[in-house]
């Protein structure tokens, strides 16, 4: 599959994370965490992640702020992350 760059800014504390990740070897290197980090998202939002997806009344996926943070805290807890 063709690949393109693309630029995106990280905070500090994210970088360091992703490098973590990096030096533990879960991944390697720091464009393959945030590739992952990127299915995660898409899954999400296409409510792959089980019993996570909520509907609106038109039928679509929609997540708040509360919702993805819940996700994303209940995701860090099942890998082990600390963010």
């Amino acid at each position: 599959m063709r690949t393109i760059t693309v630029a995106t800014k990280l905070t500090e504390k994210m970088a360091e994370v992703i490098d973590a990740l990096v030096k533990e070897g879960v991944y390697t290197n720091r464009s393959e965490a945030l590739r992952d980090a990127v299915r995660l998202q898409i899954r999400m939002y296409r409510g792959i992640i089980s019993g996570e997806k909520l509907k609106t009344q038109s039928g679509k996926a929609e997540f708040g702020k509360a919702d993805k943070d819940k996700m994303l805290k209940k995701f860090a807890m099942q890998t082990g992350l600390n963010i």
